[in-house]
């Protein structure tokens, strides 16, 4: 938009203004002057376009060109301004049109007087005491999340801290403080106090890893012998029974593991699934409960329970 000058024309992509005169567009017509607002009003031909029918007039009456354009320039100017309805113009009238309005109005316009929303930009300092803040709050729940998942440190014999993983396990409710409390627990089951009972232990899960039963079964066999009051031993041994589907030889040693470890969820996991792929739905139910109880965190259990608890319950009803 072209700046204010008095007297001058102002324009704009809609509007021509003369000192109070607006002259717009008019649909298929020469150009007008339309009333709103309070504006200088009138409705008759463009100043310009009457002064150039005048020049045209001249030639007719032999006037010279340049001075006939002159005087009835003026003389359409006079006319369309002496036609003109006055009436005050207030400030706030004065508004510029969207470019693709084609009527202007206060309520689709937008006003001149009115200020423009300025949003302070933080300062250096203000930015560098929000990102200290942010890292303040991010060190507070790393080292709170640290805390509560950090194994506390354990005491006693290999009894005592089995004991106090058990309990660790029955009281958190985090998932991932379970996990560790349950790999703590079988690290605990598989010491033997034996260098040489941990080394059939590891030679018979290379075996049972590549699928050769017959030989993890001889390390264990021989294991079994030379320690038969290692748990680990009989229940690794049932979990190879169990992969080659001998169920009755598997229920025999995990019973042997459950009487020297009778905490053996594992061994108690195995169970279970042999008893409900033998048809022992309710036993097995009963078993997998007991797991549970232990471990409260076995998500494959409860899926078991949950599919077998409407069965045998329906069925005891």
């Amino acid at each position: 938009m072209a700046r204010k000058s008095p007297g001058l024309f102002r324009l704009s992509p809609q509007s021509i203004r003369l000192t109070g005169v607006r002259m717009e567009k008019n649909r298929g017509a020469s150009r007008v002057l339309r009333p709103h607002h309070g504006l200088l009003q009138c409705r008759s031909l463009d100043a310009i376009g009457v002064a150039a029918h005048f020049s045209f007039m001249s030639t007719l009456l032999r006037i010279p060109a340049l001075t006939g354009y002159i005087v009835f320039s003026a003389l359409g100017v006079m006319a369309t301004i002496a036609s003109a309805d006055h009436q005050h113009v207030e400030p706030f009238d004065l508004y510029v049109a969207p470019p693709e309005a084609g009527e202007l109005s206060p309520d689709a316009a937008q006003r001149l007087d009115d200020p423009v929303p300025i949003v302070p930009l933080p300062s250096p300092l203000e930015k560098a005491q929000q990102q200290d803040e942010q890292e303040r709050i991010e060190d507070f729940k790393r080292k709170h999340s640290a805390e509560r998942d950090r194994l506390p440190k354990l005491e006693g014999t290999r009894t005592e801290k089995l004991d106090q993983l058990f309990v660790l396990l029955g009281e958190t409710n985090s998932e991932k403080m379970a996990k560790q409390v349950e790999n703590e627990i079988q690290k605990l089951w598989m010491q033997s106090g034996s260098d040489t009972i941990d080394l059939f232990m590891r030679w018979a899960a290379g075996a049972a890893e590549k699928k050769e039963y017959g030989k993890a079964l001889d390390f264990l066999d021989n294991v079994t012998v030379l320690q038969p009051g290692y748990a680990e031993a009989f229940n690794q041994r049932a979990t190879i029974f169990y992969l080659k589907k001998d169920y009755a030889r598997s229920i025999a040693d995990v019973q042997r593991t459950l009487a020297l470890e009778p905490r053996h969820f594992g061994a108690l996991t195995g169970l279970g699934l042999m008893l409900q792929e033998l048809g022992n739905e309710a036993e097995a139910l009963d078993v997998y409960n007991r797991a549970l109880e232990l471990h409260p965190h076995l998500g494959h259990v409860k899926s078991k329970v949950d599919t077998l608890a409407p069965k045998v319950l329906g069925r005891d009803a």
